[in-house]
């Protein structure tokens, strides 16, 4: 039985969905980056980690920042073959030390990227690359 819950900001999840959140499992997102913008959305629930490989530069624009919750995407921005693709924030994410990380252009390299949302707000950090 999949129950549907009520928790206390008046946000609904299905028992399966909570058990999931609390267990650590994110949902893995490929996209392959074919066009000049790229939405990407907060989960309802959990955490969600978007695997973007880049075939040209992209201005990335982050939607259904959580409000009341706290939660994280992890973007992996994998370069293709031959590189010299760049990826550009839409949005105003507070970085970690105060300056946008440097992301890898270089062919075939990975940079992995933690964004945080609360209270409407971003902020981020790079945790490899």
């Amino acid at each position: 039985m999949n129950k549907l819950i009520k928790g206390g900001t008046g946000s609904s999840m299905y028992l399966s969905q909570i058990v999931d959140s609390i267990t650590g499992q994110s949902d893995l997102i490929p996209k392959i980056v074919t066009e000049d913008t790229l939405n990407i959305q907060f989960p309802d629930y959990g955490d969600k980690v978007y695997l973007l490989q880049f075939n040209q530069d992209c201005n990335i624009t982050i939607k259904n920042v959580p409000r009341l919750q706290f939660q994280k995407l992890t973007l992996i921005l994998q370069q293709p073959i031959n590189g010299n693709c760049y990826p550009t924030f839409v949005n105003e994410i507070e970085w970690k030390d105060g300056k946008k990380p440097f992301v890898s252009i270089e062919a075939g390299k990975e940079t992995i990227l933690e964004i945080i949302g609360f209270n409407n707000k971003l902020k981020g950090k790079k945790i490899y690359g």
